[in-house]
Protein backbone atom coordinates (compact mmCIF):
# COMPACT_ATOMS: atom_id res chain seq x y z
CA UNK A 1 0.00 0.00 0.00
CA UNK A 2 2.83 2.32 0.63
CA UNK A 3 4.44 1.67 -2.48
CA UNK A 4 1.30 3.27 -4.12
CA UNK A 5 1.88 6.23 -2.24
CA UNK A 6 3.32 9.16 -5.11
CA UNK A 7 2.67 12.54 -2.96
CA UNK A 8 3.45 13.17 0.47
CA UNK A 9 0.15 14.32 1.55
CA UNK A 10 -2.98 14.08 3.29
CA UNK A 11 -4.71 10.64 2.23
CA UNK A 12 -6.59 7.56 3.26
CA UNK A 13 -6.11 4.29 1.39
CA UNK A 14 -8.34 1.08 1.52
CA UNK A 15 -7.69 -2.54 -0.08
CA UNK A 16 -9.49 -5.70 0.74
CA UNK A 17 -8.72 -5.88 4.52
CA UNK A 18 -6.23 -2.61 5.37
CA UNK A 19 -6.67 0.89 5.72
CA UNK A 20 -3.71 3.11 5.55
CA UNK A 21 -4.02 6.82 6.68
CA UNK A 22 -1.39 9.04 6.00
CA UNK A 23 -1.57 12.47 8.40
CA UNK A 24 1.26 15.28 7.41
CA UNK A 25 1.32 18.44 10.01
CA UNK A 26 4.09 21.06 10.42
CA UNK A 27 7.53 18.39 10.44
CA UNK A 28 5.57 15.59 11.62
CA UNK A 29 4.07 12.64 9.47
CA UNK A 30 2.12 9.93 10.69
CA UNK A 31 1.10 6.73 8.99
CA UNK A 32 -0.92 4.14 10.88
CA UNK A 33 -2.30 1.08 8.91
CA UNK A 34 -5.39 -0.65 10.22
CA UNK A 35 -7.08 -4.08 9.36
CA UNK A 36 -10.90 -4.21 9.32
CA UNK A 37 -13.63 -7.10 8.78
CA UNK A 38 -17.14 -6.32 7.25
CA UNK A 39 -16.11 -2.60 7.53
CA UNK A 40 -15.50 -2.97 11.45
CA UNK A 41 -11.90 -2.04 12.95
CA UNK A 42 -10.65 -1.49 16.15
CA UNK A 43 -7.82 1.42 16.33
CA UNK A 44 -5.47 -0.65 18.74
CA UNK A 45 -5.59 -3.34 16.40
CA UNK A 46 -3.08 -1.32 13.90
CA UNK A 47 0.70 -0.38 12.94
CA UNK A 48 1.91 2.99 13.46
CA UNK A 49 4.72 5.08 12.50
CA UNK A 50 5.79 8.97 13.21
CA UNK A 51 8.21 10.56 11.93
CA UNK A 52 9.63 14.21 13.49
CA UNK A 53 11.61 16.35 11.40
CA UNK A 54 12.53 13.11 9.19
CA UNK A 55 13.81 10.83 12.18
CA UNK A 56 10.97 8.00 13.44
CA UNK A 57 10.30 9.22 17.32
CA UNK A 58 6.87 6.31 17.23
CA UNK A 59 6.26 3.29 16.46
CA UNK A 60 3.75 0.78 17.44
CA UNK A 61 2.48 -2.61 16.28
CA UNK A 62 -0.64 -3.69 18.00
CA UNK A 63 -1.28 -6.15 14.43
CA UNK A 64 -0.73 -9.06 16.76
CA UNK A 65 -2.03 -8.44 20.09
CA UNK A 66 -5.78 -8.70 19.02
CA UNK A 67 -7.61 -12.10 16.38
CA UNK A 68 -10.73 -11.00 15.23
CA UNK A 69 -13.25 -13.73 17.06
CA UNK A 70 -16.31 -12.96 14.84
CA UNK A 71 -17.41 -9.97 12.40
CA UNK A 72 -21.27 -10.61 11.99
CA UNK A 73 -23.55 -7.90 12.95
CA UNK A 74 -26.39 -9.41 14.85
CA UNK A 75 -28.40 -6.15 15.66
CA UNK A 76 -29.53 -3.34 13.30
CA UNK A 77 -28.94 0.22 14.21
CA UNK A 78 -32.78 1.23 15.43
CA UNK A 79 -32.57 -2.23 17.51
CA UNK A 80 -29.23 -1.19 19.42
CA UNK A 81 -30.96 2.19 19.95
CA UNK A 82 -33.94 1.05 21.10
CA UNK A 83 -32.78 -1.17 24.13
CA UNK A 84 -30.11 1.44 24.79
CA UNK A 85 -33.12 4.06 25.53
CA UNK A 86 -34.77 1.20 27.74
CA UNK A 87 -31.96 0.51 29.33
CA UNK A 88 -31.37 4.57 29.69
CA UNK A 89 -34.48 5.00 31.02
CA UNK A 90 -34.17 2.87 34.11
CA UNK A 91 -30.55 3.89 35.04
CA UNK A 92 -30.50 5.81 38.07
CA UNK A 93 -28.58 8.90 37.84
CA UNK A 94 -26.60 10.57 40.41
CA UNK A 95 -25.27 13.53 40.66
CA UNK A 96 -23.01 13.47 43.71
CA UNK A 97 -25.31 12.08 46.57
CA UNK A 98 -28.66 13.05 44.64
CA UNK A 99 -30.88 10.94 42.23
CA UNK A 100 -32.17 12.22 39.37
CA UNK A 101 -35.09 10.15 38.27
CA UNK A 102 -37.29 12.96 36.07
CA UNK A 103 -35.24 13.13 32.88
CA UNK A 104 -36.89 12.84 29.71
CA UNK A 105 -34.84 10.32 26.66
CA UNK A 106 -34.88 12.39 23.54
CA UNK A 107 -35.39 11.18 19.92
CA UNK A 108 -32.79 13.37 18.55
CA UNK A 109 -29.74 13.67 18.24
CA UNK A 110 -28.37 9.76 18.77
CA UNK A 111 -25.20 8.77 18.22
CA UNK A 112 -24.12 5.63 17.32
CA UNK A 113 -20.89 3.80 16.57
CA UNK A 114 -20.32 -0.21 15.44
CA UNK A 115 -16.78 -0.82 15.84
CA UNK A 116 -14.63 -4.11 17.13
CA UNK A 117 -14.32 -4.26 20.85
CA UNK A 118 -12.57 -6.37 22.95
CA UNK A 119 -14.29 -9.03 24.78
CA UNK A 120 -11.75 -10.77 26.85
CA UNK A 121 -8.75 -12.53 26.10
CA UNK A 122 -7.45 -9.92 23.20
CA UNK A 123 -10.01 -11.27 20.88
CA UNK A 124 -12.24 -8.35 18.99
CA UNK A 125 -16.20 -8.68 18.49
CA UNK A 126 -18.37 -6.00 17.30
CA UNK A 127 -19.95 -3.84 19.47
CA UNK A 128 -22.94 -1.18 19.24
CA UNK A 129 -21.60 1.64 21.20
CA UNK A 130 -25.04 4.13 21.36
CA UNK A 131 -25.03 7.58 22.91
CA UNK A 132 -28.37 8.46 23.70
CA UNK A 133 -29.58 12.28 24.29
CA UNK A 134 -31.38 13.44 27.69
CA UNK A 135 -33.46 16.41 28.23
Amino acid sequence: MLNSVTELKDSQTTNSNFTQEIIIKPNTITIDWEPFVNGLSHPQNSMTLTFENGHLTFFHNGLNLYTIGGSEIRIQEQEAIQIAKESASSYPLKDGNETISNFTILDDPVLTKISLQNKGNTTLYPYVGDLASFG
